[in-house]
């Protein structure tokens, strides 16, 4: 799928339009074929009204040939009782008349006065007659007959009648219709065919014409149209037979009980029409093609508003994070520059005067503390730039909640006695104390919530840690609920739902008077998001705030308490006479760590570059370094392949010691550390007491290992 493809799709407005404009193509087929069924419902229904009329015209014809037929009759018949007495006048004047038929007379008391006597029982006609009626009447097998009554004086004298044997009906009645393509007949009042819709040649000769008129659909068409035709005159149907679609159509002979039926293909009738339903259909689709040209149309102007709307709100979100990142940058230009400015300061003024070591040693001492501030702002703002890359691993291990809080506890002691604070924690609520969880990313979680209500709320202040379980959502995972809250300045409303908004403060440091990056907060909540979590805060101004924190973690067995051993192993380690390589191409960084070490009375020797390194303890003796502090970033070999090339030497110089010591200070960079082969892994700038510690760790372990190897 293209991604053009993709970007229409995941597009709501495009999917609604697309959506609509399917919904109208659905719409319009539906009309469409609507609007087909009843243009061609309207066509059948003019085509069977002119197929109505077409018999009706028939008809009418039908009966105008009998209607001459029986006056014919009256002229011979109102001639007999004048010349009645002359009877060879009257078989003259008979026999002329007599022309393509049988002409006859009989007595009204049935005997023959000229030609054969027929009884009334064949031809009603006849009787009809003798009561001076014109009558007509079909008996099958002798033919069709005329009769008209001959007049003497009142009183009826004979009947003269005309019969038509069966074989020259067709041609003296027969019909033709549409032009020879319709087929017509004419029957009687009980379905006799009279006149048939073909010569009658031979008998053994089937027509088609039959065939059809025998099938069953039209034979039921034929029924209804008989059934209702004797009361509106004319009557038409549409059937489908052998010869296709086919339109049946009657109508009544007037002042007779003869009526005609007939079919002719619906083609035939469609011939003066067809036009029209094409004509529907051309419309339909030109307004179909008109109807998705305008939508497909519809559908590229949306998606280029759609696109002008994205590029003004990316504009619009450029220009508001050029600001926020304006306004951070002017805010992280005073934030840096005051621990900066102290920095050099009290450094100018220890110089100018070091003869009064009280006076340096306090210059020192706010060194120290502005460094340490310095140092907090560009840690936060890195791990800031790390999580919003979307940089974190989290590395699940079992956790004890209450010590947790005891070291944290211990981390905060000083900045809360400083400002002469109550921290209290409260671990009552938790049953479950053990859990699975990111241990450095829980502790940077209530230590940037904590740190950050120290920070903003002044001497004398009250703060609080209290963590709360719940059931979660399965028997082996509980909802943790943690709450920090204290009593500080507060935030306002409006700020309160940007407080964990990247590059967001509501006060700068020159206003509040509080140092800090001010992305304590979003790396919180980058966190949080990371572990499937929730923050929140509920705050007012003046009257402090309160973080919540809810994660569901995964419910762990307490670890057992293991002895001390271990602890007093490191503190039985001496670092005195110790030979510690130091591998670093910054020539500072080494002078600083040699001066660390040799007020411990350790002995250092110093490389600047990994390479350098790998060749001093390939040419040493073993066991001649005790251990080795590696830089990570070097020019020839980094600390990671130098690592490597000394394991890969195996025996005692493999199993040094190494240490990195390195400005890579992410989890990360920890990892890696571990993965190349080394024992540990400290931070720059670097901490006195964490790399005693750290050597003293690695040393007891080392010694303890060969106690166990030991015979």
């Amino acid at each position: 799928m293209s991604a053009k493809l993709k970007a229409w799709i995941t597009d709501r407005r495009i999917l609604r339009l697309a959506l609509t404009l399917a919904l109208m193509i659905l719409l319009l087929s539906c009309l469409g074929v609507l609007l087909y069924l009843r243009v061609n419902a309207l066509l059948n229904r003019y085509m069977e009204v002119q197929g109505e009329k077409q018999a009706e015209t028939l008809a009418e014809l039908t009966q105008r040939q009998f209607e001459v037929e029986l006056t014919a009759l009256y002229t011979v018949a109102s001639e007999l009782p004048r010349i009645e007495g002359m009877r060879a006048n009257a078989l003259q004047a008979i026999q002329e008349a007599d022309y393509d038929g049988r002409i006859g007379v009989q007595r009204i008391d049935g005997s023959p006065f000229y030609g054969e006597a027929y009884s009334m029982e064949d031809f009603p006609c006849i009787e009809s007659a003798t009561h001076g009626k014109n009558a007509v009447s079909y008996c099958p097998g002798k033919g069709l007959m005329f009769c008209v009554p001959a007049l003497r004086e009142e009183n009826v004298a004979f009947v003269v009648y005309r019969l038509y044997p069966e074989a020259i009906l067709y041609q003296r009645f027969g019909v033709v219709s549409y032009g020879g393509s319709g087929h017509v007949r004419i029957e009687d009042a009980e379905n006799h065919v009279v006149v048939p819709c073909h010569p009658a040649d031979a008998e053994s000769v089937v027509f088609a014409e039959d065939a059809v008129f025998a099938e069953n659909s039209v034979v039921e068409g034929v029924q209804w149209m008989e059934r209702t035709l004797y009361g509106v005159g004319s009557a038409s149907v549409f059937r489908r037979c052998s010869l296709g679609e086919t339109m049946l159509y009657a109508a009544v002979i007037g002042n007779s009980d003869y009526h005609i039926v007939g079919f002719v293909p619906k083609s035939v009738v469609m011939e003066g029409v067809q036009h029209i339903s094409s004509m529907v259909i051309l419309v339909f689709v030109v307004l179909a093609v008109m109807t998705l040209s305008g939508g497909f149309l519809l559908m590229g102007l949306e998606r280029q508003s759609r696109e002008r709307d994205a590029l003004r709100e990316a504009a619009r979100v450029a220009e508001k994070s050029s600001a926020a990142k304006s306004e951070f940058l002017a805010n992280m230009s005073h934030d840096i520059r005051t621990p900066m400015n102290a920095i050099i300061g009290f450094t100018n003024l220890a110089l100018q005067d070091m003869t009064n070591q009280e006076q340096v040693h306090a210059h020192l001492d706010k060194i120290k503390s502005a460094s340490s501030n310095l140092l907090g702002l560009m840690n936060d703002i890195l791990e800031m730039s790390r999580l919003d890359s979307g940089v974190l691993e989290l590395n699940e291990t079992v956790c004890v909640l209450p010590q947790m809080l005891e070291e944290l506890r211990e981390i905060m002691d000083e900045p809360v006695r400083e400002k002469k604070q109550t921290f209290t924690t409260d671990c009552s609520g938790v049953a479950d104390t053990a859990v699975w969880c990111d241990r450095v990313q829980l502790h940077r979680i209530l230590l940037n919530l904590v740190s950050n209500a120290v920070k903003f709320t002044p001497e004398g202040g009250e703060i609080s840690l209290r963590i709360q379980e719940s059931p979660g959502e399965s028997p082996d995972v509980g909802r943790y609920e943690i709450r920090v809250k204290d009593n500080g300045i507060g935030m306002s409303p409006e700020f309160a739902p940007k407080a964990f908004t990247l590059f967001e403060r509501e006060r700068t440091s020159t206003v509040s008077g509080v140092q800090g990056s001010g992305l304590g907060l979003a790396i919180v909540k980058h966190i949080v998001d990371s572990m499937n979590g929730t923050v929140r805060v509920q705050s007012e101004p003046g009257l402090g705030s309160e973080f919540v924190v809810v994660l569901n973690l995964r419910k762990a067995e307490e670890p057992e308490r293991t002895p001390e051993a271990q602890a007093t192993l490191e503190e039985d380690v001496s670092l005195e006479g110790r030979r510690i390589l130091l591998v670093d191409d910054i020539e500072l960084n080494r002078e600083i760590v040699a001066m660390i070490l040799e007020m411990e009375e350790v002995e250092t020797e110093q490389a600047d570059d990994g390479s350098v390194a790998v060749k001093m303890i390939a040419d040493a003796e073993p066991d001649y370094y005790d251990a080795v502090l590696m830089d990570i970033q070097m020019p020839v070999m980094d600390g990671y392949d130098a690592t490597r090339a000394i394991r890969a030497m195996g025996g005692p110089r493999g199993a040094t010691p190494i240490i990195a010591l390195s400005a890579n200070a992410f989890d990360e960079d920890k990892k890696k550390s571990a993965e190349a082969g080394m024992n540990d892994h400290l931070a720059k700038p670097v901490d006195e007491s964490q790399l005693v510690e750290a050597l003293r760790k690695v040393f007891a372990a080392k010694r303890q290992t060969k106690y166990s190897l030991s015979p």
